[in-house]
């Protein structure tokens, strides 16, 4: 790859990763100086003994905590604004958020609006993300996506000042997920590395992580789907999911995601599925366009062996994903999934001014992308 353009590269400035991580996380905030601090989550999760050990390590430091369990599956400018003003309120100088990509998104825009707004100066809401799923990187990006409930439209948030202080991946944190989340977050991690990989904004650290992740979820994602106590798939998924969060943070998106945010704010379907329905149909798309990089993820990943044009190699990527969506059980097309033909047009002119396409390969028309939503409908032929 010769790319002699200069390139920026953000990552959290601390990160725990691996079995017991979490307990660092009070040392960590304390040499940030935090003494309040909100934590960010949803009802289950507020309750659940994660918080409650969450809790207890900073505590344990010295550290107060609030609770805000507002967060809701694909969270809305209300949330955010809720949890701003218990933040002022409980006079807090840290969001701690724990869970999965819904709580992050919350806290980095709950950041995002105290310092962009004027509120707080940056060096006084320190944000660190605790996670509890291996897919959606959340907890490492410099993206957030929030949804506008009167428009029905998800926004994404793209600001290094969101950008976790502390990230935490806690291994054993992540051993009660079910299949159904396992499946999503894990396909999600996919979807991340392989949009990353063919970005218009790629270079070779991006290339390097991206090519890991998507080989360790080649390796772990159906072993961790099937053996959810299996120590060895869990930890393989949870630096698979970081490194695609290092890679699509510097690298951005692509038309998967573009698309894949219509879908969530429409029909309200996991973020992740609706990734995994979209992805053999938007790979077709960009090789026959003229990307030439699938061939290369389809070589390390040994599927085939040779050069093929950037269209044959695409197909049988393509198809790659198919299957691997068949063994984790995600719906085989949109149909399947209950989306509506009628709604394709109006998804797919949000889809075009969504910020991720911006970086994908091609330059989609809006009969394009009406004819990649047509094509997912359809599904993919297994072959």
């Amino acid at each position: 790859m010769h790319n002699f353009k200069r390139f920026s590269f953000f990552m959290p400035g601390e990160t725990w990763i691996g079995f017991s991580a979490v307990e660092e996380l009070g040392r960590s905030l304390i040499k940030k100086r935090v003494d309040r601090g909100l934590i960010v989550t949803d009802e289950f999760m507020a309750g659940s003994k994660v918080t409650a050990k969450v809790v207890e390590v900073l505590k344990e430091s010295g550290i107060e905590t609030f609770i805000y369990s507002g967060v809701k599956p694909d969270p809305t400018t209300d949330q955010v604004s809720e949890a701003a003003i218990e933040f002022k309120k409980n006079r807090c100088n840290a969001l701690i958020s724990i869970g999965g990509g819904s709580p992050h998104d919350c806290a980095k825009a709950v950041k995002y609006l105290l310092v962009r707004g004027g509120v707080c100066e940056k060096d006084k809401v320190i944000l660190a993300a605790v996670n509890t799923t291996a897919g959606t990187g959340s907890e490492l990006t410099k993206f957030a996506v929030i949804t506008d409930p009167e428009n029905q439209t998800k926004t994404p948030i793209v600001d290094e000042i969101i950008i976790p202080d502390i990230a935490v991946d806690d291994t054993t944190l992540m051993m009660d997920m079910p299949k159904g989340l396992t499946a999503a977050t894990g396909i999600d991690a996919m979807a991340h590395a392989i949009e990353a990989f063919v970005s218009t904004e790629r270079n070779y650290i991006i290339g390097c992580t991206a090519m890991e992740a998507i080989r360790l979820v080649d390796k772990y994602l159906v072993m961790a789907y099937n053996q959810g106590d299996n120590v060895e798939a869990r930890d393989g998924m949870a630096y698979a999911q970081y490194l695609a969060g290092m890679a699509f943070s510097n690298a951005g998106l692509g038309i998967v995601h573009a698309m894949a945010h219509q879908l969530g704010a429409t029909y309200h379907l996991p973020h992740g599925v609706s990734n995994a329905m979209l992805l053999p149909s938007c790979i077709r798309y960009n090789a026959a366009k003229g990307c030439d990089l699938y061939g290369e993820i389809g070589r390390e990943l040994k599927l085939f062996h040779g050069n093929f044009s950037p269209e044959i190699a695409g197909e049988k990527f393509a198809g790659y994903i198919a299957r691997l969506n068949k063994e984790i059980g995600i719906p085989a097309n949109l149909k399947e999934a209950g989306v509506k033909p009628e709604d394709f047009r109006e998804m797919a002119e949000k889809a075009l001014q969504d910020v991720c396409m911006e970086t994908n390969p091609a330059a989609p028309t809006l009969e394009d992308v009406i004819g990649v939503y047509e094509a997912a409908y359809k599904g993919t032929t297994l072959r």
